[in-house]
């Protein structure tokens, strides 16, 4: 089943997409956009495996940046740095989800004035 992307933007904070975990459905055919309105400084981007609903902390990365409820838990699979505003995409051909578990990813703070957006879509299997 195709499910509509999750989109997220935010100007001097991290923009985060997430889509729920479904009980007995995996989600495969993942591929995240993004972009910076300008050149980011210190720009990221994190996909995290994620239980429980709620993005968390991927293995203790961005705990500035991530506020979220102690109860979800969340292991990055894929951390890159982003050195230009893109646009760009992130396929992750050939991965697929434990069932049950979501996604998230993570477009960190680019800067002073910067907007980030991020995308992610998938389907679930």
């Amino acid at each position: 089943m195709l499910i509509d992307p999750v989109q997220a933007s935010a100007t001097n904070a991290a923009a985060i997409a997430t889509i729920d975990g479904l009980t007995g459905a995996q989600l495969e055919g993942v591929v995240v956009n993004f972009s910076y309105s300008q050149q980011p400084t210190g720009g990221r981007l994190i996909v995290s495996r994620v239980s429980g609903g709620t993005p968390g902390e991927p293995l203790g990365l961005l705990l500035a940046l991530l506020q979220t409820p102690e109860t979800a838990e969340s292991v990055a699979i894929c951390d890159v740095d982003i050195l230009s505003g893109g646009p760009d995409s992130l396929p992750l051909a050939g991965f697929i989800t434990q069932e049950g578990e979501g996604l998230s990813a993570t477009l960190a703070d680019g800067g002073s004035g910067v907007t980030g957006k991020v995308s992610l879509s998938a389907k679930y299997a």
